[in-house]
C-alpha cells in the first residue's frame, strides 16, 4: 500500500511596515500582501469540485474559535476600566485596521482619540497572550476536518490574525480564506457574505456559516461603537438573508449538537482514529530511521566530542523501547488489517535498521518483549 503524505508550512511572521507612501497610495497592493494562510483542504478546482464534500463551514473566529482579548486583557493593559477604554479610543481607527484601510503604525497614531503614545508592542504581547482556543472547539475542529469536512475562516480581524495563527496554527483545521483585513469588507455587510459565495462557487445553502453573535454592532470589539439608532445589522441574520445557513455559538456542545441536527458527521470513528495513529507512528519510526542512518558516523567520529559511550548507551536503550512501544500501540489501536499494512510497508525498508536496534538492545540489556505500550 502505497501512503502518500503533505508536509507544509503553518508558520507566516509578519511583513514589514510598507512604506508610507506605498500605505497611502496602494490599498490594493496592501492587501495583497496579507494573502491568507491556508490549509490542506482544497479550494475549488475544475479536478476536485466532483469530489467536494458539502457543506462548506465558515467559522466567526473571535470569541467563537478563539478567545478574544479585547474585552478582558486590553482595558488593564491600558491600566482603565472597559467603559474607559472605550471612551476614549477613536472611533472608526479599528474598523480601518481591519478593513486593511491603515496599517498597524497609523494604527498606533490614531488609536486613541487625543493621539497619545502608547507601547505597540506591548499591546501586541498582550493580545498575544490573551489568544486561546474556547473550551472544547479545537476537538470539535478535529473531529470536523477527520470527517474532510472543507472549513474557513469568516471573520472581521486585521493583520494582526497571524499572531493568532503563530499561536494556536488554527490553519490545520481551517483556512484564514476569508478575513477583512484582505477583503476589505466586514460583517454585516451583505457584499461580505456575496464575496465569499462567489469564491467558493457554491450555491449559498451549501454553507453554514457560525457566529457567536446573532447580533454585532458595527464596529464592534476593539473598534466598538455604540448603537445609533434603528436595528443593528444582525451577522447570522444576515447570512441568513443571503441564503447562507446560520448557527450562533454558545459554547462548544452546543454547536456539536446543532451540526448534527443539521446532519454533519462530527462521529469520531475508531477506523479514522487508527489510521492517524498509524501515520504519527510512520512518522516517529521514519524519524528512528534518520537517526540510525547516522549511528556509524556518530559513533566513531562524534561521541568522543559530544557525549560518552555511556550516554549514548543512554539513548539507544530509550529509543529501542519506544519504537517497540510504538508498533505495539498502534497494532492495539487498530480493528483495520490494513493499518497494519500500512505500518508494515513503511517498517519493511528499515530491516538493516531494526537488525540493528535489535543488536543494540541485546547489548544494552533492553527486552523487547516485555515493553510497556505509551
Amino acid at each position: 500500500m502505497a501512503v502518500a503524505l503533505t508536509v507544509r508550512a503553518v508558520h507566516v511572521p509578519l511583513k514589514k511596515v510598507l512604506p508610507k507612501s506605498t500605505r497611502n497610495n496602494n490599498l490594493n497592493y496592501r492587501r495583497k500582501k496579507m494573502m491568507p494562510i491556508v490549509s490542506s483542504f482544497p479550494i475549488r478546482t475544475e479536478q476536485n469540485v466532483n469530489n467536494r464534500k458539502l457543506p462548506i463551514l465558515l467559522f466567526d473566529i473571535m470569541d467563537t474559535i478563539v478567545r478574544d482579548p479585547f474585552y478582558h486583557d486590553v482595558a488593564p493593559f491600558f491600566g482603565m476600566s472597559f467603559e474607559e477604554l472605550i471612551e476614549s479610543k477613536h472611533p472608526t481607527a479599528w474598523i480601518e485596521f481591519e478593513e486593511g484601510r491603515v496599517d498597524e503604525m497609523e494604527l498606533a497614531g490614531k488609536f486613541f482619540k487625543d493621539k497619545r503614545s502608547f507601547d505597540l508592542e506591548g499591546l501586541k504581547n498582550c493580545m498575544r497572550r490573551g489568544y486561546s482556543y474556547i473550551d472544547g472547539i479545537e476537538e470539535l475542529l478535529r473531529n470536523l476536518k477527520e470527517n474532510n469536512y472543507e472549513m474557513h475562516a469568516f471573520t472581521n480581524y486585521p493583520i494582526w490574525y497571524r499572531l493568532i495563527e503563530e499561536k494556536l496554527n488554527i490553519s490545520t483545521y481551517l483556512s484564514w480564506t476569508f478575513c477583512s483585513c484582505m477583503i476589505g469588507k466586514r460583517k454585516p455587510d451583505p457584499d461580505f457574505y456575496l464575496e465569499v459565495i462567489k469564491h467558493l462557487k457554491v450555491d449559498p445553502a451549501s454553507c453554514i456559516f457560525i457566529d457567536d453573535r446573532l447580533q454585532r454592532p458595527r464596529g464592534s470589539g476593539c473598534g466598538f461603537i455604540p448603537k445609533k439608532g434603528g436595528e443593528r445589522l444582525r451577522n447570522v441574520k444576515a447570512a441568513i438573508d443571503v441564503g447562507i445557513n446560520g448557527l450562533q455559538f454558545k459554547n462548544a456542545n452546543l454547536l456539536r449538537q446543532d451540526l448534527s441536527k443539521m446532519g454533519i458527521d462530527i462521529s469520531t470513528d475508531d477506523r479514522y482514529t487508527s489510521q492517524r495513529l498509524a501515520v504519527q507512528y510512520l512518522y516517529a519510526i521514519g524519524n528512528v530511521a534518520v537517526a540510525v542512518a547516522g549511528r556509524v558516523f556518530l559513533r566513531k567520529n562524534l561521541v568522543k566530542h559530544f557525549c560518552s559511550t555511556s550516554t549514548w548507551d543512554k539513548i539507544v536503550r530509550e529509543l529501542v523501547p519506544f519504537t517497540a512501544s510504538a508498533l505495539l500501540k498502534a497494532s492495539k489501536n487498530s480493528d483495520d488489517g490494513n493499518d497494519m499494512e500500512v505500518l508494515l510497508s513503511g517498517v519493511a525498508p528499515l530491516s538493516d535498521e531494526i537488525s540493528w536496534l535489535k543488536q543494540e538492545a541485546a547489548r544494552g540489556n533492553v527486552p523487547l518483549f516485555n515493553v510497556i505500550v505509551l
